[in-house]
């Protein structure tokens, strides 16, 4: 409906798997609003299902970052140490009290897009408190072609990639900042989009 606002995490409630195409378009909407952050030198902290809204528009959908009461904002040669988040979705950087930058918001970006495809936490095995996040820090999570066997090998294959760099526990390994995950995932929708069509 046009004009309605949807929270991600509401919408996984109903479809925990979104479609790839629909998580994509989300994905890119996210990426979007963390570039223009990041611009501004400054990082979200808490970015997770909750945070993230949809809004409906006739001339398309708005992705909207809400809740950016942890944010810290960043001088372009150092990052600020002890910012707030939430356990499920803070980096290892954050659960060790070190400083935080863009890459930060990747990571718990990387666990949004691996549970609007997996249809689950990318972390589901470790507990979901203190404890089970400082035992995952170091753990890459199970691909998404073992959990998400439905999506085209194509599509599923090119996403595993861009999650492996997203959820690297070593920031320096991740993708250095939100424009190159942007192209990623503007080449995923239109790989989707041939696959869909019967062209790949």
């Amino acid at each position: 409906t046009t004009g309605r606002t949807v929270a991600v995490k509401c919408a996984l409630a109903r479809t925990p798997k979104l479609k790839p195409l629909s998580a994509t378009g989300i994905a890119i909407g996210i990426v979007k609003a963390l570039v223009f952050a990041h611009d501004k030198k400054v990082v979200h902290c808490d970015l997770k299902p909750d945070n993230i809204f949809i809004v409906q528009r006739e001339e398309g959908m708005l992705v909207k970052l809400l809740d950016f009461g942890a944010m810290k904002a960043m001088l372009v040669s150092m990052g600020y140490a002890g910012a707030a988040g939430t356990v499920n979705y803070m980096s290892p950087e954050q659960l060790r009290g070190e400083e935080v930058d863009a890459r930060t918001d990747l990571f718990s970006f990387g666990v949004t897009l691996y549970e609007m495809l997996a249809g689950k936490h990318p972390f589901a095995d470790f507990s979901r408190d203190e404890e089970g996040a400082m035992a995952r820090i170091d753990t890459l999570p199970t691909p998404l072609n073992q959990v998400a066997r439905e999506i085209p090998w194509q599509v599923v294959n090119a996403f595993d990639e861009t999650l492996a760099r997203l959820l690297q526990p070593n920031r320096d390994k991740r993708f250095k900042d939100a424009s190159a995950v942007l192209v990623k995932l503007h080449e995923a929708k239109r790989l989707i989009a041939q696959v869909e069509k019967g062209n790949v």
